[in-house]
């Protein structure tokens, strides 16, 4: 009896570390950050008494990395140090890019990979390092894109490469033309996770509907943004012609 108890020990911790991370993740949602903070670190704390010779298992890489790039996310409406944010998003880049690297069509892991160089991306930009920035969050929308074109049909992925890509706005201040091309590019995308998701979609309730809100909100970004840029334009193009008739 003791001997079975023993051999199901590395099953049962896996559960418990897999079910402390989906408490994290639903505290998160219901927006008790402390909770989920500490729920996050005692996830990975049990995962890590897992790992062998050989590190991480896939899947557990998988949960360590999500924890990591949760774990960063949560920390930033704390405050927290640059330095502790881009070590967590590191380390989460150190466990995908092998997953990514030998399955490039999985799109579970090409999703965390580009939100962990999205966010050290936006590190860099903050920092000053705008080129470094640009390229890590390029690098992220790459990996993602070229994960849907090998694996057709996955709504999640598509809404967040059209996220993914109009986060990279924050790079193009000065850059109208380059705004309203990236803008456009998210809307493709968007339209083409909404075709999935009309009455006849096999994405069930409550799934489904989730998306489509999450959907809804990515259109409305970018309708603002466009409105802004449009006010912009006519504000330049008014302020061009009066200096024009004032030259005459």
């Amino acid at each position: 009896m003791l001997k079975d108890t023993e051999n199901d020990s590395p099953k049962l911790t896996d559960l418990v570390g897999k079910l402390q991370f989906e408490v994290a993740y639903s505290l998160r949602l219901d927006g008790r950050i402390d909770e989920s903070i500490n729920a996050h670190v005692a996830s990975m704390e049990t995962l890590d008494s897992l790992r062998s010779v050989n590190g991480f298992s896939p899947l557990q890489s998988i949960r360590m990395a999500s924890s990591f790039i949760e774990l960063g996310e949560l920390l930033v409406a704390r405050e927290a140090n640059k330095d502790d944010l881009d070590q967590l998003y590191n380390e989460a880049l150190r466990l995908l890019t092998p997953l990514n690297t030998e399955n490039p069509g999985d799109v579970e892991v090409a999703m965390l990979l580009c939100r962990s160089l999205v966010h050290l991306g936006e590190i860099e930009r903050a920092q000053g390092n705008w080129s470094s920035g640009y390229r890590l969050s390029v690098r992220g929308i790459e990996a993602l894109k070229e994960s849907l074109e090998l694996t057709s049909g996955n709504v999640g992925g598509l809404i967040h490469l059209a996220e993914s890509r109009l986060e990279r706005l924050s790079f193009l201040e000065n850059e109208k033309e380059a705004r309203v091309r990236v803008l456009l590019s998210g809307v493709e995308v968007a339209e083409a996770a909404g075709k999935l998701l009309q009455p006849d979609s096999v994405i069930e309730d409550p799934i489904r509907s989730n998306l489509k809100l999450k959907l809804g909100e990515i259109l409305r970004f970018t309708a603002n943004v466009a409105n802004r840029l449009a006010k912009a334009m006519r504000q330049s193009g008014a302020s061009s012609l009066r200096r024009y008739n004032a030259a005459k």
